[in-house]
This record gives structure tokens, C-alpha cells and sequence, in this order.
């Protein structure tokens, strides 16, 4: 495909615009007067009116120049808005030609990333099935995104593979000799980080016992309760202490 969209710079035209003011000389020395003589006049109530009428007159005229300013850069400008509708018209042409071609290119792209995501995935599951854990671990588990770059080769990523379900196999041979070992190994599925599931399991186990602990206590002292008897002489008091020695039941005598 030819590349004509070249810009030859010496073909565009710039005809420079020319404004002549003969006047402005004379204006500027007539305003430079005026604003000295009104910074000279000293605004009192007696001035005040004059004061505000000389203003009112200036700023009619200043507003007829100042309007006619405007009027006259607009002139000016026409010219370059003309060339501007140009260029951003050329560059719209372009710029939804690029954005077609751009997500032709992404779609492309996006297609053999789940092309090479789906070859990872029936590499894994072939392999997988060798190793305990096999039938437990996604292929989620495994997979980065960055295995799914074109950078990345198919060969590199398998040996990744390879080494991950390696050390799984070494891992479970430790879980094993571990008690609890559901817990150690669900832990472990979630992590693939042999330290931090054995570290988890232990911390869930010890917040176990606190709350059991708690129960047990509270249960204690939901089923515990005082009993009061009154024995009035120490006849009979020397036989209910000498009971309860014999029977071993606890009891708190008061004086």
C-alpha cells in the first residue's frame, strides 16, 4: 500500500494580513492626557457628577475601539480557521482509518492469547494428573498473564509448569507428616505457599482453643452455684464438716 500522505510545507500559502491604524499615535498621546487629567481631579461631592459623566464618555469611546478589535481579529482569523477545518478534517479521515485498524490488530492479539491460553491449559491437565495434588489444583493456580505474552515461548512456560507441580509434589510430602492434615492441605491450595498455610492452620487452631477456652469458662460459671446452710451447734457442725472432708466436696465455711 503507497504512502501518498506526504506534507510538502512549501505548498501552503501564508499571505500575511496587515491592520493600519494611522490614528494610533494621536489616540495614545490623547488617552495618555486624559487618564493624567482624571488621576489629577480630585472627586468631591461637588465634582462627583462631572467626574462620572467624563467617564461614562471615555468608556463609550474605549468600547467603540475595543469592538472594533474584535470585529477586526475575527477578520483576521477567518483564514486560519478555514486551514484549520482543513487539517482536522484530513486527521479524522486518518485517525478512524488508525482506530479500525487498531482494534483489527487487539482482536488478532486478544484471539491468540486464548489460543495459547487453551494450549497452557492441556499441557497442565495432561501433566497434572502425575502428581498427588493433581486432581485439587486449577489451572488458575498456575497460570500469569505474562505466559500468555508472544514474548513468552510455550517451552519456557512448560518447564515453568514443570518446576510448580514439582514442588508441589515435595510440599505434600511434608504435609502428610503433619497432623490435621485436610486443614494443612486446603490451606495449602489456596496459597501454594508451604510456610504460610502450616502458619494459618496453626493461628486457626490456637483461635479455636481461645474460643473454646471462653465457652468452657462461661459454661463454669453458668453451671455454678452457692449453697447456704446454718448450723446452729458445734455439734452438728463438727459432723457436716467431717462429711464433707471424707466425701471430698468443696466447701467455704464462714466464721
Amino acid at each position: 500500500m503507497k504512502n501518498d500522505l506526504i506534507l510538502n510545507v512549501d505548498s501552503i500559502k501564508i499571505v500575511q494580513g496587515s491592520i493600519n491604524f494611522p490614528e494610533y499615535e494621536k489616540i495614545k498621546k490623547t488617552a495618555l492626557q486624559l487618564a493624567d487629567a482624571l488621576q489629577s481631579i480630585e472627586v468631591t461631592e461637588e465634582t462627583i457628577k462631572t467626574s462620572k459623566a467624563i467617564l461614562a464618555a471615555v468608556n463609550k469611546r474605549v468600547k467603540q475601539l475595543e469592538d472594533e478589535r474584535i470585529k477586526i481579529k475575527k477578520v483576521m482569523l477567518e483564514p486560519y480557521k478555514d486551514f484549520e477545518d482543513q487539517v482536522k478534517e484530513i486527521v479524522g479521515i486518518v485517525k478512524e482509518a488508525d482506530e479500525i485498524v487498531r482494534q483489527q490488530v487487539k482482536d488478532l492479539e486478544e484471539k491468540e492469547r486464548q489460543e495459547k491460553q487453551q494450549q497452557l491449559a492441556d499441557l497442565f491437565h495432561k501433566r497434572k494428573s502425575m502428581y498427588t495434588l493433581g486432581d485439587l489444583i486449577k489451572f488458575e493456580d498456575f497460570l500469569k498473564q505474562k505466559y500468555l505474552n508472544k514474548s513468552t515461548s510455550i517451552e519456557s512456560v512448560e518447564m515453568e509448569m514443570v518446576d510448580f507441580l514439582e514442588q508441589t509434589e515435595k510440599d505434600v510430602k511434608v504435609l502428610k507428616s503433619l497432623p490435621d492434615l485436610n486443614a494443612h492441605v486446603s490451606a495449602y491450595l489456596k496459597t501454594f505457599d508451604l510456610a504460610l498455610a502450616m502458619t494459618q492452620v496453626n493461628d486457626e487452631k490456637q483461635r479455636r482453643q481461645q474460643i473454646e477456652a471462653v465457652k468452657t469458662e462461661k459454661k463454669s460459671e453458668e453451671g455454678f452455684k452457692v449453697f447456704q446452710f446454718r448450723i446452729f451447734n458445734e455439734k452438728d457442725k463438727a459432723l457436716v464438716e467431717m462429711f464433707m472432708q471424707q466425701n471430698k466436696i468443696h466447701y467455704e465455711m464462714e466464721q
